[in-house]
């Protein structure tokens, strides 16, 4: 029996989803087999690879994991756990690009010259965009034209319920005219040249590859860590 194209390239992509869901992390695998989850809370998590490998460079932290995708399905997979009720797919989608505009907003923060955007808070501190940048060591050369979309349509569904958003033409506005900047003429955008660009070389070429304890003090600590008085997100 010959099985239609069709049936073909059903059986592949069913294959090869298979395959990819031994990428997940023991614990996620065994929420799949118990029925907590499905496939299709699993596929959602296996987004944050290609998200990683095209704007996380080679220093990404990534804690006491083997690699910064099993350090982020850890932090997805928490927030599963601690989620009261049942977690939909969707929900878990929502928490892939959630992860994705914190990278795309501490990127385009540090290019615009909002060094000390809070992206993160914590009890005790808060991560600016320039720490999130080191973190995670993100690539501003990776940003593609869709980023800027996505941010849009993501402030546009923000600004739905919030009657102290800005316009939407206002959006529309901004997100143009940063798209503008950072891609015409052909060009990819790259981090400006200045005294804050050139000290976060220095403390790269000062580690030996890993964010080690001494690094992520000063990242957390010391000169990247603003609190609620300084600049917040509002500024952007």
């Amino acid at each position: 029996m010959t099985l239609s194209p069709k049936k073909v390239n059903k059986s592949r992509t069913y294959v090869t989803t298979k395959l990819r869901l031994l990428k997940l992390i023991p614990e996620v695998q065994d929420l799949i087999a118990e029925g907590v989850i499905s496939s299709g809370h699993a596929v959602q998590i296996l987004k944050i690879e290609a998200l990683i490998d095209r704007l996380c460079g080679k220093r990404c932290f990534k804690g006491d994991e083997k690699t910064a995708f099993d350090f982020f399905q850890k932090a997805i997979l928490n927030s599963i756990k601690s989620a009261k009720g049942k977690v939909t797919v969707s929900d878990v989608a929502g928490m892939v690009d959630a992860l994705r505009e914190r990278f795309l907003a501490a990127i385009i923060a540090v290019f615009t010259g909002h060094w000390a955007v809070h992206i993160e808070k914590y009890e005790s501190f808060s991560v600016t965009a320039h720490g999130y940048c080191l973190q995670y060591d993100l690539r501003i050369e990776s940003l593609e034209p869709g980023d800027i979309d996505f941010l849009r349509d993501r402030m546009l569904k923000g600004a739905e319920n919030d009657p102290e958003a800005p316009a939407r033409w206002e959006i529309y506005q901004r997100t143009d005219r940063l798209a503008e900047a950072m891609f015409s003429d052909g060009k990819r955008p790259a981090w400006p040249e200045d005294e804050i660009a050139r000290r976060s070389q220095k403390i790269y070429n000062e580690t030996t590859g890993e964010f080690d304890d001494g690094l992520m003090d000063r990242v957390f600590r010391q000169q990247f860590v603003f609190h609620d008085d300084d600049v917040s997100c509002d500024t952007l």
